[in-house]
This record gives C-alpha cells, structure tokens and sequence, in this order.
C-alpha cells in the first residue's frame, strides 16, 4: 500500500510520495460564487484582493467568512475546497496518507482538519509534527530546532536529542512569515523602478499582480548571482531595473532581527545550537549573514523541499495507526544509519579581536580596565554613559562595562536586565566585537564595536 505524504502549511500544500514532489499548491483560495484555490487563485490576489484569501490555513476555525463572500461560509470551507482539489487525482494511486504539520496546531485545528480529511475521502492514517521527522541526524552536545516559515508567522521547535528526538517546544514569531518578507521586497523593488524609470507598479492591480507573480523567482535569482536586472511590462514598453541582493538583505534587517531575538531568548545561554531551516529560507539574501552575526555559536543546516516526506516515510511505521484514532506523533527514534552532523566550517576569519568601544547614539565610548557605567543617572561616575529617551526599565546604575583578564566583561546590576544578544545576563557575561547590548524593557541598544589603531583609536 502507498504511502503520500501531505505537508500543510498555509503557504502551500505540498504532496510527495518516495520519489519527491507531485505538487504543490499555494494556499489561496478565490471565494467569486464558486471556490478557486492554488495557483489561479494566487493568481488573482492583488486583482481582486477582497476575494482572495490566504489565511485560512494558518486560521484553520469554522469562523465565518466576511460577508459577501459567495460560495463559501467559512474559513474551514475553504481548507476543504483546498484539500480536495490537492487530493484530485492522487486517490487512485495512495492507500494511506500521513499529514505533516507545523507544531503552531492547536489541537482544535488539528481535530477540525482531520474532520476535513475525511469529508475530502482521503484516508488519513497518521499525523506527524514536521519538525521531528525533518531531522536526519543528531547533533551532540548542540541544541537543535527547527525554523519554518508560514504566510504571516514564523515557527521555531525546539528538538530534545536522547535515544529518541522528541519536540520540546513550539513558539511563533508572529509577523514573519513568508507573505511579510515578500511584502517587504515587494515595496522596495517598486520603489526602486519609481526612482529609476518613474513607473509605480503599486499603482495599479495589474502590474501590483505582475511584480507579486515574479517575486519568488527574481529574489531566488538575486540571492544566487548577487544581482539580477528584472523587468515589468508597461504601456510605455517593457521596463529594465538592476537590484542587488544587499538591496534586499537590508530591507529584511527588522525581520531577520526578530527572527533570530526570537531564536536568542529560546536558546540555551552558552551552549553550541545547530538550526534546521526548511528550503522556505533558502533563496533569502543576507538571512546567513543575520544569523551568524546575531547568534555566533549557531550552525545552519538547509533542508531539502522533501526532508519531511522523506522523514515522515522513513518513520512510517511509528507514525501510522491501526486503527480510526490518529495521534500526533511528536517523538520519533533515531535512523539506525544516522551519522551525527558535523558542524560545518565556517570560512569566514575567527571574530577573536576585543571589542574597544561601547556605540551609542552615534558616539563611541573607550572600553578600558576602569569601568564604563550605563544608567539613567550615573554621573558620580567619571567614566560613565548617561543614556536618554525612553527610561522605563533602566536603573540609575543598569550595568558596566571593562577590561579584565584579557576579556571585556559586562556585569548587570539592574532590576529589570541587561541582555547581550537578546540573552539576559545572570551577574556577568563575555562580550565579543559586534554583539548587541539591549538594558532593560525599553529599546535602549548600544553595539560594541573595535576600532583599528590606524582608524585613530
């Protein structure tokens, strides 16, 4: 009996067998007296956008749809159309079907879906998170979790490595997902045909359509070959604009920040942490480059579009059920054959250089063996940051900053914290060149930074 597995994600659905992908299908729907769904409906996303909907996978509830919206009641309406559309013409050559899923699911949602499932006929035989299946291999003395990308949130699961790999925890960055970034890019390759050949392709639904339907395409080519020129067609003639990927990299900086704060607060103080990131993050310029600045002790392993449905196929007989009841496998045992990942070698120089200066505000302040304070009100210090703006959270005296024993300490000696990296300090921590120094509740950030003796330091 054959086995297909079906990934569900509210960006796409995505079915796979052994032998690699047999579709997959964006998770819109275009609700117009009938339902469309998949790539038509994507299709017309920014044509007809009160028709179109995106969010019914990740919002998976019988709540009902906005009024107006013909040929559907509900969000949960929607996910059936979708589901059944994806199982059209593989329900001939598939006995069994595992669903893969984010570990976001509440257990109402994943009830709800497998009601769908069977309404659609499709013989759901096993549910699995996506995470622990996606791991191929352990990683000793490492941390290891899973990144995901939904439409609107991102999804980090934390993975404990004993005999068995088993899900620990599941968080969600809410606001960055894979619809957020493209939204970003979107804005600022248009922004950039404005500046260059005056055309705004915002200003219309047609080319709004057009830029939105090559977008994953030219970001991937960006991220590949460093720069790409794209064009739109206009009525004035196709329309040429060169755009690098540091044009993009910069562009997803406040996403990329709360991605990987949000990976930093999660992770273990001190311990080496290896993070599997699905094939959604691949083609993202300047995503690498985020993480090893902002998480320095983290290895990335890209996952292959199939490492799940590979995964799920291999623990198959873990995951189906004999019976009507399907559980939620979170567990699952180690491949005989797995081979601990080697942590890859990292090209770039060792960041061993001392950070020499404290930046704040634009100013940099000399780290030396006599302590530099930062607070509110430290002015009984001769050597000292006296910070300004938003004050919630800080202390009169937050924390210093020195030289000692050949390192650059930082002691905390607040009340409501000092966080390096987005890790609070407990008493005292190492800091290096580059890392971000966060006091308090507020946004108060300083960077330490080293300056070259040739730069005058």
């Amino acid at each position: 009996m054959k086995t297909l597995v079906l990934e569900v994600n509210d960006a796409g659905l995505r079915a796979r067998d052994e032998s690699g992908e047999l579709s997959d299908s964006p998770g819109c729907a275009l609700v117009d007296g009938s339902v469309i769904v998949g790539v038509e409906a994507r299709a017309q996303a920014r044509l007809q956008p009160g028709r179109v909907f995106s969010d019914f996978w990740g919002d998976l509830s019988l709540e009902a749809l906005p009024a107006g919206a013909v040929g559907a009641a509900t969000f949960a309406d929607l996910a059936y159309h979708h589901l059944k559309s994806v199982w059209s013409g593989l329900e001939d050559k598939f006995g069994q079907v595992i669903l893969a899923m984010p570990g976001s699911y509440t257990r109402e949602q994943l009830s709800l879906l497998l009601g769908i499932a069977r309404e659609c006929g499709i013989p759901v035989a096993g549910l699995v998170d996506v995470a622990v299946v996606s791991a191929e291999r352990p990683a000793p003395g490492r941390q290891m979790m899973h990144l995901d990308l939904m439409s609107r949130r991102a999804v980090l699961t934390e993975l404990g490595q004993g005999k068995r790999l088993r899900r620990t925890r599941v968080s969600s960055i809410e606001d960055a997902g894979l619809a957020d970034f493209y939204d970003v890019w979107a804005n600022v390759i248009a922004d950039a045909f404005v500046r260059n050949t005056r055309f705004d392709p915002m200003h219309s639904a047609q080319s709004e359509q057009q830029l939105y339907d090559q977008l994953p395409d030219w970001v991937s080519e960006i991220s590949h070959a460093g720069r790409a020129e794209l064009s739109l067609q206009s009525g004035s003639g196709e329309l040429p604009l060169v755009v690098s990927s540091e044009t993009l990299a910069v562009a997803a900086q406040p996403l990329y920040r709360k991605i990987t704060r949000h990976i930093a607060a999660s992770s273990r103080p001190g311990e080496a942490l290896t993070l599997l990131a699905t094939d959604r993050l691949h083609a993202f310029p300047g995503l690498h480059e985020a993480l090893a600045d902002n998480l320095p002790q983290c290895d990335v392993v890209e996952l292959a579009s199939g490492a799940a449905a590979l995964g799920a196929l291999r623990h198959q007989d873990e995951i189906l059920s004999s019976g009507e009841s399907v559980a939620f496998v979170t567990s699952v045992s180690w491949h005989r054959a797995a081979q601990p990942l080697s942590p890859p070698q990292d090209e770039r120089p060792a960041r061993t250089d001392l950070p020499t200066h404290v930046l704040y505000r634009g100013r940099g302040w000399v780290i030396g063996s006599d302590p530099l304070h930062l607070g509110s009100h430290p002015h009984e210090r001769e050597h000292s940051i006296v910070l300004t703006g938003d004050l919630s959270g800080i202390s009169r005296d937050h924390c210093q900053i020195a030289q000692r024993d050949g390192a650059v300490i930082i002691e905390d000696h607040s009340r409501y914290g000092t966080f390096l990296n987005d890790r609070r300090i407990e008493g005292e921590a190492r800091a290096h060149y580059g890392d971000v120094l966060r006091l308090g509740g507020s946004e108060q950030v300083a960077q330490l930074i080293t300056v070259s003796k040739s730069n005058g330091a």
